[in-house]
This record gives C-alpha cells, structure tokens and sequence, in this order.
C-alpha cells in the first residue's frame, strides 16, 4: 500500500529552501558581514541595552560612556558613517567576570529589517570566576542600512 506524503512535501520544500527558516516565518534570510570594534566585560554602560549608531556625534556619546570610567579615555575606534554604521548590545551589570555577551550573527530578513542574534553567557558549572562587577558588551560595524534593527537573544 502506497502512502500519499503530498501534503507533507511543500513543508519539506520550505524548510530545505536556502535562506528560509521557521525562525523568519520563511521570509527570506541574508547573512550580513559584521566586524567586531570593541568585545569586554568592563562597559561603562551600567544598564542593560541595545544601541543602533548612524552618525559620529552618537558615536562619540556612546563611546565617551562606554568608556567613561578608564582614565584617560580610549580614543573611539574610526567607523566611516557614510559606509557603515554600529550595533551593540550592553548587558548591564553582572556579579562576576565569567559573564559575556557576543553577537553570533546579523541578518536581513525578507530585506524589511536587519536582526541582530546575540547570546549571553555566564559562569559554567563548576568554573571559578574573578570576583568583579561585570558589564558586558559587544559593539559591531555592518554596512549602512535604512532598515529597522531588532535585537534579540539566543540561547
């Protein structure tokens, strides 16, 4: 007896079709390259949050707060706003240094906005951490994009 797997195989086909995942809703999904500017657990930036930079007078703000409590202050690394702009995620405040957070991919979706995937990480089981107030972050340049940017974490 012949089953009839018809109504299973546009599924199949949807979820095999590159660029498509159940994640995106089958939107289209494009892999978007990114450059790491800046990744440690000593922010200045006490809370947590997201940060979409488009233009060097933000830039310097955020930097001149990220940075505000090292003496003297780093230079802001050169990001040229004309071609580029900076996503970062700030963790806020963690009990110990094991804390991290890193952004494992950037993607256009269905090229009506850009999604940010970050995953935070902590102390694994059994691990000894120095003993510090921690605030990560993890601060990228993309191309320049109109798009909207949502952020959102993986685990």
């Amino acid at each position: 007896m012949v089953k009839n797997i018809t109504p299973v195989f546009p599924l199949l086909v949807a979820l095999m079709v590159p660029g498509c995942s159940p994640e995106s809703g089958g939107a289209s999904v494009q892999p978007l390259a990114f450059e790491t500017v800046e990744k440690s657990n000593q922010s200045g930036i006490m809370d947590a949050r997201q940060a979409v930079v488009k233009d060097a007078p933000a830039w310097l703000s955020l930097w001149e707060e990220h940075t505000g409590h090292v003496t003297p202050p780093p230079e802001p690394p050169l990001v040229d706003f004309s071609k580029h702009m900076v996503l970062g995620v700030f963790l806020g405040q963690r009990p110990n240094l094991c804390y991290q957070v890193t952004i494992e991919a950037v993607e256009s979706i269905a090229r009506n906005k850009i999604l940010v995937k970050y995953r935070e990480t902590g102390p694994l089981p059994g691990s000894s951490c120095a003993q510090a107030i921690a605030y990560p972050v993890h601060l990228v340049t993309i191309d320049r994009s109109s798009l909207p940017v949502e952020f959102r974490v993986v685990n």
